[in-house]
């Protein structure tokens, strides 16, 4: 979703987080990037080789503590790196199970 506005980023991550509760029954939690984040995201793509379909970028709300690659289960040929508020993945050999 694209938004244009003055509203804070909080109130805007409360107000979608608030409606999709009340759509979903459940709290889902929401991350906000602006237009510059998310190219400053794409720039800093490690694995700027490797096939798009093959890379995905986890955002997060906060930055990755330093060890959050320590405490990554079921990898078999992935490739992670961290970003600011990103961890980066690359499936070498493609997704299995996009999600």
């Amino acid at each position: 979703m694209i938004f244009d506005g003055n509203t804070s980023s909080a109130s805007v991550k409360a107000e979608i987080e608030g409606r999709l509760l009340a759509y979903v029954g459940r709290p889902l939690g929401v991350t906000l990037r602006t237009a510059s984040e998310m190219r400053a995201v794409l720039e800093a793509n490690p694995f700027p080789q490797a096939a798009p379909n093959h890379t995905v970028a986890i955002f997060l709300d906060e930055p990755p503590p330093p060890d959050a690659l320590d405490h990554a289960v079921g990898i078999t040929d992935e490739e992670m790196r961290l970003g600011t508020r990103e961890i980066f993945v690359h499936y070498r050999s493609g997704r299995d199970n996009p999600s």
